[in-house]
């Protein structure tokens, strides 16, 4: 509705009005553009925590060298943050995680070797 003390003409009005309107449409579109999807969005929340516990003893243990799955289960330390966590359990956890920082660190896809799944986790910069 147009102001009493509105001077310009109703073709103008209208034309800004739909401008604006096109333009809240566009920034809208753009926002959702902008929200990220990459990895940070594969975790949980479960397994965030999980993380938080298990990388620091992961790098206590094994430092930044490459490692299987199985390898963490032979690893005192790192037992006691597994819980009751299967190989499998683990290694879609690490697929989830992937290149996703998580307090400090990350663990990485290092590779194949003998059908099997190579990872290092690092520090994150």
């Amino acid at each position: 509705m147009r102001a009493a003390h509105d001077r310009r003409p109703p073709d103008t009005f209208d034309a800004l009005r739909a401008q604006l309107a096109a333009l809240t449409a566009r920034v809208a579109v753009l926002e959702a553009e902008r929200v990220p999807r990459g990895p940070q969005h594969r975790l949980r929340r479960a397994d965030r925590a999980r993380l938080v516990k298990l990388l620091p003893a992961i790098i206590g243990a094994l430092g930044s060298e490459a490692f299987f799955v199985a390898d963490l289960f032979d690893e005192p330390a790192v037992c006691l943050v597994l819980e009751a966590l299967r190989p499998a359990q683990v290694g879609q956890l690490f697929e989830r995680a992937n290149g996703v920082p998580v307090e400090g660190f990350v663990v990485l896809w290092s590779g194949r070797k003998l059908q099997r799944v190579e990872w290092r986790v690092l520090a994150a910069l």
